[in-house]
């Protein structure tokens, strides 16, 4: 998940992208994905973490020193033994 939030708010939509779940992946393109998520400037580090895992999906809430950032019952995935975020 930080290394998402991370790339993501750096820029670094190729690294974010490999991040996603394959359901995700196969829904919107690198190039698509590249062009929503170019890194927003404001670059800052999680806070805080929470996650409820049950299996292989959790749902993950974490904040940021700029709440308009904050995430709430982010939605993830273990594909291959790694987790993927799984909103689009």
């Amino acid at each position: 998940m930080r290394l998402y939030s991370d790339s993501s708010l750096a820029g670094d939509a190729s690294t974010a992208y490999s991040l996603l779940s394959v359901r995700c992946q196969a829904r919107v393109s690198e190039k698509e994905f590249a062009a929503k998520a170019a890194g927003s400037g404001r670059f800052t580090s999680v806070l805080t973490v929470k996650a409820e895992v049950h299996g292989d999906r959790a749902l993950t809430s974490y904040t940021y020193p700029i709440k308009a950032l904050n995430q709430t019952a982010e939605p993830w995935v273990r594909e291959g033994g790694e987790w993927r975020r799984n909103r689009c």
